[in-house]
């Protein structure tokens, strides 16, 4: 079976026979169809271009400038008018097999994912690229399915331990809580920006980190293996640590439940994440008063029947055991 106007305009209209749509298509995948207009043709081009270059490519291939198809006498050119109305068939065939090809020879965008760990757990996910992420207790982590061909980002409010897989030619970036941003090729660091508290911690376990304010790109600490740094809310500045706590920073993926000076106040949102239930303070000073102290896996009540001993404080817990006053 030859090809044809008729059998085209059928095929255009969905009429043909199984047989008809074979030979159709058939003649469709033939690389001497297409195989010219793609070579001359730009991948990404509007679709006047497109519009364009298909009337070119067809003229070359007919004879037929379509263009001039008013020109003809249409009671006396019979033949040529049907080879142009042939013609503008095939053109609109071609056209529409040609910006199909196009649309989905684009790249596209990766659907976001979100992960949340809820008070009391702690996840772990592993991205496209190979990074392992650590997520601590009341996390939420943003990432691609899979990342383009410029940058690997994410999202990040809450705290997590990243594994970067290296790619050098592929930065890896970081987009915190309070505008902070952490970009790397490939290294090991824990980041700590929950939106309710007032400053976010970023420590280096193994290569190095730019560490910075989104809204000030001037403003920048790069930090190496062994080396802190904080981002103050209040004030906008960043500062390093004098004190290497790397290990300590990230020691809660392991179970470790780790205190280095830090007010009252905030141990108490920590222990509100790592056990999911709500603490009270009734004391006066307590929320000010600074505690150090490690514990691995600690059981909740034990722990602050310990840390009360030292702090000088007592608890009870309401009949629920959703509260927990501190006083």
């Amino acid at each position: 079976m030859q090809i044809s106007p008729q059998l085209l305009e059928k095929y255009h209209l969905d009429l043909c026979t199984p047989h008809e749509k074979e030979v159709v298509m058939a003649w469709l995948d033939n690389d001497d169809v297409l195989g010219d207009f793609e070579k001359d043709s730009p991948l990404h081009q509007s679709k006047g271009q497109a519009n364009t270059n298909m009337r070119r490519f067809l003229a070359e291939k007919t004879g037929v400038d379509l263009s001039a198809a008013r020109s003809y006498d249409h009671k006396k050119q019979v033949f040529p008018t049907l080879r142009i109305a042939a013609t503008a068939l095939l053109f609109g065939l071609f056209a529409g097999i040609w910006f199909h090809y196009q649309s989905s020879a684009k790249p596209k965008l990766s659907a976001m994912k979100d992960i949340r760990i809820p008070f009391g757990k702690k996840g772990k996910v592993t991205l496209s690229d190979g990074t392992d992420i650590y997520l601590n207790s009341g996390t939420v982590l943003s990432y691609p399915e899979r990342f383009d061909d410029s940058t690997r980002q994410v999202i990040l409010t809450g705290e997590a331990f990243f594994k970067v897989a290296p790619d050098a030619r592929h930065p890896f970036i970081v987009k915190s809580s309070h505008h902070t941003q952490v970009s790397v090729l490939g290294t090991a660091f824990n980041i700590r920006a929950y939106g309710n508290e007032n400053q976010v911690e970023v420590s280096v376990e193994e290569g190095k980190v730019k560490f910075l304010n989104a809204a000030m790109q001037s403003e920048h600490l790069l930090l190496s293996a062994g080396q802190s740094a904080s981002y103050s809310v209040q004030t906008g500045k960043m500062k390093r640590s004098s004190v290497e706590t790397t290990a300590v920073t990230s020691s809660w993926k392991n179970n470790q439940l780790s205190f280095q000076g830090e007010r009252m106040k905030d141990v108490v949102k920590k222990l509100e994440r790592w056990y999911n239930i709500k603490i009270k303070i009734d004391h006066e000073q307590l929320p000010g008063m600074r505690y150090s102290g490690s514990y691995s896996n600690p059981e909740l009540y034990q722990l602050l029947k310990s840390m009360g001993f030292v702090m000088g404080f007592k608890y009870k817990v309401n009949e629920t055991d959703t509260l927990i006053t501190i006083y």
